[in-house]
């Protein structure tokens, strides 16, 4: 199953947006804590903190234990990928950009957190990123890189945020990845599959 990150970042601005103005009616400095979304694995709170919407998670391991307790100022989306085997956390950095780590609840095991993935499937998580001061697409195993990791330096676009130039990525199978993306100075919509053997 794969996961496409940046619609479910776009429901998680909203969401955030939604709940901030259910805070800044409070004219507490600080409030008690609401549930804004919850399961077996996670909870999120919301409150306010010095006249500001404030958000803390948890995440449980299979056992029912907190192997993660964080406060942020921005609300965190958490979601079950691949056959409920595994927990997405993302939290919003700014526009069109995003902080994402994967929790495997099986083997109570962390990813590292990566800068605005684009697509998480069989095993792997795709992303740019830049690297000898160029744009380059890297597919990787979520875990270990050491297990797969492949980059592509193509003809993308410069742009602010790496992830821009990355328009959607799609696993054909589990050696083709297919992209579209931004070309060149004039941004050009390109498409080509990759191929990860």
């Amino acid at each position: 199953m794969k996961v496409r990150l940046i619609p479910v970042v776009l429901v998680a601005l909203l969401m955030t947006l939604l709940v901030a103005a259910i805070f800044l009616q409070s004219d507490n400095n600080n409030s008690d804590e609401i549930i804004i979304d919850s399961s077996e694995n996670f909870s999120v709170f919301g409150f306010t903190w010095d006249n500001q919407p404030a958000y803390r998670y948890e995440v449980y391991n299979k056992n029912g234990a907190v192997v993660i307790n964080e406060t942020v100022r921005s609300q965190p989306h958490i979601e079950y990928i691949f056959e409920n085997t595994l927990l997405s956390i993302i939290r919003g950095v700014g526009t069109n950009a995003f902080l994402c780590q994967y929790y495997d609840i099986d083997r109570d095991l962390f990813s590292e957190t990566f800068h605005s993935p684009t697509v998480a499937d069989h095993g792997n998580v795709v992303y740019m990123t830049i690297s000898e001061g160029n744009l380059k697409l890297v597919v990787r195993d979520i875990f270990d890189e050491s297990k797969f990791y492949k980059e592509f330096g193509l003809d993308f676009s410069p742009t602010a945020v790496p992830s821009n130039a990355l328009i959607n990525a799609d696993y054909l199978d589990e050696t083709s990845l297919t992209i579209t993306y931004f070309s060149g100075e004039n941004y050009e919509i390109k498409s080509t599959t990759l191929s990860l053997n």
